[in-house]
């Protein structure tokens, strides 16, 4: 153990030959004797010690007792009887390339498939005028060679040999083209032809058994046997003379491949097992975890824990040009990796800001060899030289800044990792660009309505689930792809919620939900233990985690690669179907453009749902599981129908006052009620005690004469009402039957005060 622990780890100025000895000593103690069988190896250890049970047949098994061939043969025949299949069918198949024995009797050579003679007498044959072959062959004259002719040196072929050679014609031809290798050897290669073998013997010894080590890899992280074929990659390793995988890159090598086979088609599964035995190779090598990266210029994540995927495998500090700004961003990302668990996301975002830092920095040639020379001023050009190119967002150069700052602010809270920063050193707040409002991300009714239809048509079960599951519940992509196989959590009174970590804020949360998705939830947990019976079982016998996130069995689990189903659904694999369903069921918007679906916009239509059905910001905010109010205000400004319907009603069925009213928002929010004899007219700046209602007023004042134009406000107030009834607006409902109210009061002191006039003046 102490030499494996000397061989994995950081080596320094390493050359690519003590790179490779050093290799070889590991690939020696690790590649289980099992996967270094002769002279082809298995695509499973557990296939190793099974036969086929058809009689006869020596090859390895695949799957239900059978070897790939009559697997195949098996299924092709409508998937008989096991027992009735092996018993009745033969051990030979196709795939051995036997060919038939020529027609004319006692002739023991193989025969050309267009006549079903072999050679010789297939020339007679046609010399004879191409006659009927059957009855021509049962009359044709042929020399017996006898039982002691030499026959095929194959088990399975007993046709004669040809001429010098051992095999027949068609192994012959064969095993010439196979280079005439040791008999043995070719023999064992035909007779397990079409099995999962893949077959390494011409390769140099340290090529062998490094990708032996990857097939061991690959059965270890539970890789499906068909995940990886090497059948190209073998003939690109033979033709290209190497020795080793070690003296290129993933990158190159996987370069080199698609230059042999361009078409991305040819070798697919080889092009990722190449680059798959690659990288397991440099992991051996180098070592995993922070003690063995960190001092590296170029982190791969994957070794340090955490999800690498597409364009987030590596945190990249080689294109850094100043050797102090490296040491700094590596200590600081640390530290927002670890201690401040940021997402990867983010990170990588960290990382690209002081990127573009040092690009401005080496542009200029300013702060070059010390942090010292990192002024204000130095900040002023970099902030500048952002806005100048153009080709920025707001938002991008935002984020940059923003980077940047906290970069400087860690490096000042921590003064032990760069003491010599200046204190002018800072970004003000007002070096952030002024960013416009956020536009409407939320989907209105016209397009909900038609994804709601065609949601049916939603081909796969887990994506069509994940998108009901958004819609109801407004949860990021990415939270709804990790929940784990039973998220829910239910109250005193019986009533459901889902519990969740989220991601973004790096907290537990919960969200009701409704009896309908519930019943939702029940049927895509059944599917789930139907695809991973063990696991379930093992989930369900454990004790449900305390605190979130836990890896565990996840609800709506990968289709691929994922064993144990603790690799939750990808958001790559549900932006492919999401573009697809889009597609297909071609949603379009009013003027009948298509439209664009992104999955954030689930979240964005729940939410702003919420304000239009009257729902408090304080509760949004909640639901959401947003930090701030500010945030949750977001969407009570996005698509609010509420706030279209109370200017409906403070406008009035005319507009006869139309050169009058203000355009503002603001007026709208305010002219919330209907007044008899126009609007109130407080400025901005002040407030009223009593809500802009004129009604309670005690200043208000009112007589007979207004007895008509209080009873047409009525009738006003009724119909608001009535209309914000309709449209599920309760809030303003309720404001517009406390006028009620109060209008019938006044209507009725203004009759009783009538009626007690109409008496005196009776009197």
């Amino acid at each position: 153990m102490r030499r494996l622990h000397d061989l994995i780890g950081t080596h320094v100025d390493e050359s690519v030959e003590a790179r490779v000895r050093r290799a070889r000593g590991l690939l020696e103690d690790l590649v289980a004797p099992a996967w270094r069988v002769e002279p082809a190896i298995l695509v499973h250890a557990r296939h190793m010690a099974a036969v086929c049970a058809v009689v006869g047949c020596p090859r390895e098994v695949t799957e239900a007792g059978l070897c790939n061939g009559h697997a195949l043969r098996r299924i092709r025949h409508g998937g008989p009887d096991l027992a009735e299949f092996t018993a009745t069918t033969r051990f030979l198949i196709v795939d051995s390339h036997v060919l038939a024995a020529c027609k004319v009797p006692t002739c023991r050579r193989g025969a050309v498939r267009s006549a079903h003679l072999c050679p010789d007498h297939r020339k007679v044959w046609v010399a004879a005028g191409k006659p009927p072959v059957e009855a021509w062959s049962a009359a044709a004259e042929v020399h017996d060679p006898g039982i002691a002719a030499a026959v095929c040196r194959l088990p399975h072929c007993d046709l004669l040999a040809e001429d010098a050679d051992p095999y027949c014609r068609v192994h012959a031809r064969r095993w010439r083209n196979d280079g005439c290798r040791v008999h043995a050897e070719f023999e064992a290669v035909v007779m397990n032809y079409g099995d999962p073998r893949w077959d390494f013997r011409r390769l140099p010894a340290q090529l062998k058994l490094e990708l032996q080590y990857g097939l061991q890899r690959s059965s270890e992280l539970g890789h499906g046997k068909s995940d990886h074929s090497v059948g190209y990659l073998t003939r690109l390793l033979l033709h290209s003379g190497a020795t080793t995988l070690l003296d290129r890159n993933r990158a190159e090598w996987q370069a080199l491949f698609r230059q042999q086979w361009p078409n991305p088609r040819h070798g697919a599964t080889s092009y990722v097992f190449l680059g798959f035995v690659v990288e397991e190779l440099s992991d051996l090598l180098d070592g995993r975890g922070w003690a063995n990266e960190y001092p590296r210029d170029l982190w791969q994540l994957h070794r340090l824990g955490y999800i690498a995927v597409s364009a987030s495998r590596q945190l990249n500090f080689t294109d850094i040009g100043q050797r102090w700004l490296v040491e700094s961003a590596k200590r600081w990302l640390h530290w927002r990796l670890t201690v401040e668990e940021k997402s990867v996301n983010t990170v990588l975002a960290d990382l690209l800001a002081l990127r573009r830092l040092s690009t401005f920095l080496t542009s200029t040639g300013q702060a070059q060899y010390s942090i010292r020379q990192l002024t204000r001023p130095v900040l002023e050009q970099h902030i500048a030289s952002l806005h100048e190119g153009g080709d920025l967002a707001a938002s991008t150069i935002r984020d940059h800044i923003s980077a940047v700052a906290v970069f400087l602010r860690a490096l000042q809270d921590h003064e032990d990792w760069a003491p010599d920063l200046p204190r002018s050193a800072v970004i003000y707040s007002s070096d952030y660009p002024r960013m416009d409002p956020l536009r409407a991300r939320g989907l209105n009714s016209h397009v909900m309505t038609q994804v709601r239809a065609h949601l049916p048509e939603w081909p796969h079960p887990d994506g069509r689930f994940l998108t009901e599951l958004m819609i109801a519940t407004g949860l990021r992509l990415g939270d709804a792809c990790a929940l784990g196989y039973d998220p829910l959590v239910f109250d005193n009174d019986a009533n459901p919620y889902i519990r969740y970590w989220n991601h973004k804020m790096r907290r537990e949360a919960y969200v009701p939900i409704s009896p309908a998705l519930l019943d939702r939830i029940r049927v895509q947990q059944q599917r789930t233990a139907q695809r991973f019976p063990g696991p379930t079982a093992d989930y369900l016998s454990i004790p449900a985690p305390k605190t979130l996130p836990a890896v565990s069995l996840k609800l709506t689990p990968k289709a691929t690669r994922n064993p144990d189903g603790t690799r939750g659904f990808t958001g790559t694999t549900y932006q492919q179907q999401l573009r697809t369903f889009q597609t297909t069921t071609r949603i379009s918007d009013e003027a009948g453009r298509p439209v664009t679906i992104t999955a954030h916009q689930w979240r964005h239509t729940f939410a702003t749902g919420l304000i239009n059905r009257g729902v408090r910001l304080e509760v949004v905010k909640q639901l959401l599981d947003h930090s701030s109010l500010e945030m949750s205000s977001h969407y009570a400004r996005l698509l609010d129908t509420t706030i279209r319907a109370e200017w409906d009603a403070g406008r009035g069925p005319d507009d006869d006052y139309g050169h009058l009213i203000p355009t503002d928002v603001e007026w709208a929010n305010r002219a919330r009620t209907a007044l008899p004899n126009g609007h109130c007219g407080l400025p901005r700046q002040q407030s009223c005690d009593h809500s802009n209602k004129c009604l309670p007023c005690p200043v208000f004042i009112t007589t007979s004469q207004d007895l008509p134009a209080h009873q047409e406000q009525r009738t006003r107030t009724l119909a608001l009402i009535d209309r914000f009834d309709q449209a599920g607006a309760s809030r303003m409902a309720d404001q517009n039957r406390v006028v009620l109210e109060q209008l019938d009061l006044r209507i009725e002191q203004i009759k009783q005060g009538l009626a007690a006039k109409t008496a005196h003046d009776a009197c």
